[in-house]
């Protein structure tokens, strides 16, 4: 029995992100806190990027919330 969830644990991280790719909604979410107080950190920004031939491509930009998520 341990075995069969072990195996389906697996299975499932594996194909986690197939699915994932094969529905087309990629999300990403950024969770940024204060080192020194381990709490949410508001206002901070978020650039995305992605590697180009020869540099990075901006896709977006955003700052954290009142609490800690872009």
């Amino acid at each position: 029995m341990k075995r069969y969830i072990l195996a389906t644990v697996i299975a499932s991280i594996i194909a986690a992100p197939a699915m994932a790719l094969a529905a087309g909604n990629n999300i990403l979410s950024v969770h940024i806190l204060d080192q020194q107080t381990g709490k949410p950190a508001p206002g901070v920004e978020v650039v995305l990027e992605q590697k180009k031939d020869n540099g990075w491509a901006q896709l977006n930009t955003g700052h954290t919330d009142q609490g800690w998520a872009y």
